[in-house]
């Protein structure tokens, strides 16, 4: 009879394939920005907006590697998630370790991202406001809404998946998977050794 999967275990599983579904939605946003800002750089750069914002070239540049940095975050998770998050329901230790690994980068990296994003472009007279990518006409009007919401959700599904692995039930699941594993291969060893002494 199958062992019966432990709820924090199924839960985390649950938890971090939603992650890798906010992750995968997280790409699409930003392949969309990289779309959108692609076709407004020509008619920004030329306009009177432009004129009004300190060095131009240089905000366009770094929409574009933020965009691109996002994108990059969000593939990583979608496949180390998409592939730890069933995964770890099996009896492998190491990926619940791996879990905890690449959590940690992750949400180290998600943080970083958090505190560099930057919504807003100084102008070029110090007196004047600054301005809104979105007014700039850079990014869509949805796009600073929808990202804070992707981050947000991807932080609280990565804390709580990786939370739920360290609850009693769930270490206790592990533990029993590595004694067993450890049993198995000491009996399977001192077999292969009496077959051969008998020989």
């Amino acid at each position: 009879m199958a062992q019966r999967l432990p709820r924090p275990v199924s839960l985390s599983s649950y938890l971090l394939i939603a992650l890798a579904a906010v992750a995968l939605t997280d790409a699409v946003v930003s392949a969309v920005g990289l779309i959108r800002l692609d076709d407004a750089k020509p008619g920004f750069l030329a306009s009177v907006l432009a004129q009004q914002v300190a060095d131009p070239q240089l905000v366009v540049k770094t929409v574009e590697q933020d965009l691109r940095w996002h994108a990059v975050i969000a593939a990583a998770m979608l496949v180390a998630f998409g592939v730890l998050g069933p995964l770890i329901r099996r009896p492998y230790a190491i990926a619940r370790n791996l879990v905890w690994i690449i959590g940690s980068v992750a949400l180290f990296v998600l943080s970083c991202a958090v505190t560099a994003n930057s919504d807003y472009t100084a102008p070029t007279d110090g007196m004047q406001r600054w301005w809104a990518l979105t007014e700039l006409g850079l990014l869509p009007t949805w796009h600073p809404g929808m990202r804070s919401v992707l981050t947000t959700a991807e932080l609280a599904l990565l804390i709580l998946g990786c939370l739920q692995l360290l609850r009693q039930d769930a270490m206790d699941h592990y533990r029993t998977q590595t004694v067993e594993l450890s049993l198995s291969t000491v009996l399977a060893r001192r077999q292969e050794r009496l077959e051969r002494e008998g020989a």
